[in-house]
């Protein structure tokens, strides 16, 4: 199995996605899977012009040279693919959003009817697009903050038939890396659930009902939360 996460942050290396991705990275690898970490900050990935190009002149291929159409290849490639991102003004980082703009190149514009809703869908020119995994966290301690994200790949889910099979959304993101040892016990408990999560994917292409509840716990309370996260920015 091949998985390939494309890490939005614009930290990469350093930020708080990638210490998510990387422990789930760590647990499908463990199950057998083949992950590889992208990080779009590293590539060159220009904004989509909507020129339709790519519709209608040379289907399936956009017009701009950049770094998009191998990511694409990728993505396409893979058997799952793990969207991860930090959350920015409740969405996708900025990096992300013209990520996802530009995959509007591998969208059949036939405007086909789904069955069950009734709504006029394009699709992805592939017909079996792989499942998705979701992925973010933010420095806000309550999970209800997540709410528009989920609706976007919920949006990707409804237009492409490209399946979500499991969401990881941490709250209070900000605790992952805070030196702190009353934190540290909870973000190495979290850690081990994340290799978890990982590994579950891997098997069962799902998180079971025990992980999931686990993964939506706050690290820690979420007043002392904030007590700390306001006194780191003095």
């Amino acid at each position: 199995m091949k998985i390939t996460i494309f890490n939005g942050s614009p930290k990469a290396e350093k930020g708080n996605t990638h210490l998510m991705a990387r422990e789930f990275a760590k647990g499908a690898e463990s199950a057998g899977a083949t992950v590889e970490i992208i990080f779009l900050a590293h590539k060159k990935i220009e904004h989509c012009m909507a020129c339709n190009v790519c519709f209608y002149q040379t289907p399936g291929e956009c017009c701009i040279k950049d770094d998009v159409p191998e990511l694409l290849d990728k993505w396409f490639q893979s058997d799952i693919v793990v969207h991860a991102s930090p959350l920015h003004i409740g969405s996708v980082s900025g990096i992300y959003k013209d990520f996802l703009d530009r995959t509007s190149c591998h969208y059949d514009c036939s405007f086909t009817i789904e069955k069950e809703t009734g709504y006029y869908c394009c699709g992805y020119r592939e017909k079996n697009p792989p499942p998705m995994v979701i992925i973010s966290n933010c420095c806000m301690p309550q999970q209800y903050h997540f709410e528009y994200y989920r609706s976007i790949f919920k949006f990707i889910e409804l237009q492409t038939n490209s399946k979500i099979i499991a969401e990881i959304y941490r709250g209070g993101g900000e605790a992952l890396q805070l030196p702190l040892p009353e934190v540290q016990v909870a973000v190495e408990n979290y850690k081990k659930l994340l290799f978890k999560a990982g590994e579950e994917v891997v098997k069962f292409k799902k998180l079971s009902e025990e992980t999931k509840i686990e993964l939506e716990k706050p690290l820690i309370p979420d007043e002392r939360y904030i007590e700390i996260f306001l006194e780191m920015l003095k």
